[in-house]
């Protein structure tokens, strides 16, 4: 699952991560067949992002052109980079849970030296409408991810919630901080016209990302 094509390296670098940080996480490049299965590929256009818990590929994420995603079937629904939510410096209060929007926040905030970072499965849900009825968090299937790793997420003291500054990221903010506990839940404000970690990235630079 090292396999990478070149071209997909150059579009990470086009997006201000460099092919270092790729190579940190197990994104690989992949082609699908016509059973519509992807299958890693040196020279497939698809990127692949899975996700890995002890050793085990628990999902894949898919991202082809034109910003075009989708899932494995049958995958577990849960936070990429899901291991690092054992880590002691989150349960100990010395670092806090990054919580990012999508993969190439994730990848941005690694790259600025951020690895206590997970990214939300399915992006931000669509901004509510005033007639939309509020479901409880325990019913609520788009926000299982949490309630899977409720017994890990409550041991983390600090939060840090860095989703796009838009209105499904606003909305995906206020549901996490429903779910996680408003006492421990930070967020981050960017610089005029960011929208994102990744925005802060390619027209600031890392420090104003870490700032």
């Amino acid at each position: 699952m090292t396999v990478i094509n070149p071209r997909v390296l150059h579009w990470f670098e086009t997006r201000g991560i460099d092919p270092e940080t790729v190579a940190r996480t197990s994104i690989f490049s992949g082609k699908r067949l016509d059973t519509g299965e992807v299958i890693a590929d040196e020279q497939g256009e698809i990127i692949v992002f899975p996700t890995i818990h002890n050793g085990r590929v628990l999902s894949e994420k898919y991202r082809a052109a034109h910003k075009t995603f989708w899932q494995k079937a049958g995958g577990v629904k849960t936070f990429y980079n899901v291991e690092v939510l054992d880590d002691p410096a989150l349960i100990s209060g010395h670092a806090n849970l990054i919580i990012t929007e999508g993969e190439i926040d994730f990848l941005t905030a690694l790259q600025c030296g951020f690895p206590h970072t997970v990214s939300v499965p399915d992006g931000a849900p669509p901004e509510r409408t005033q007639d939309e009825a509020e479901p409880l968090p325990e019913y609520d299937q788009k926000f299982s991810y949490i309630a899977k790793e409720w017994e890990r997420l409550k041991r983390i003291k600090r939060i840090t919630l860095a989703v796009d500054n838009d209105g499904p990221g606003k909305r995906l903010a206020e549901e996490l901080v429903r779910r996680l506990g408003r006492i421990r839940c930070y967020w981050v404000e960017y610089p005029e016209g960011c929208k994102d970690l990744n925005d802060v990235l390619m027209t600031h630079g890392p420090q104003e990302v870490a700032r």
